[in-house]
């Protein structure tokens, strides 16, 4: 159905021209089923950005180690 719609990247919310949204309403597809969708997409997008972020966390762990910072010594004067 999501193929029917007017826009490509159509969120099947409240665009004009959404097949998905008209199959809801008609009752051709049942709400819950985009909603589980929906649910996928987020669940998906969460993952993404978890791993994101554990990627940017071993590259700084890498780079610590290639370049430990070092404290500077001050001389009494």
């Amino acid at each position: 159905m999501a193929q029917h719609c007017r826009f490509r990247d159509c969120r099947h919310e409240k665009e004009t021209g959404c097949a998905v949204q008209e199959a809801v309403r008609d009752g051709r597809l049942p709400e819950r089923r985009l909603l589980n969708y929906k649910k996928l997409l987020a669940e998906a997008a969460h993952a993404k950005r978890r791993e994101e972020t554990a990627r940017k966390k071993q590259l700084r762990s890498v780079e610590r180690k290639k370049n430990p910072v070092r404290k500077k010594q001050y001389k009494a004067e």
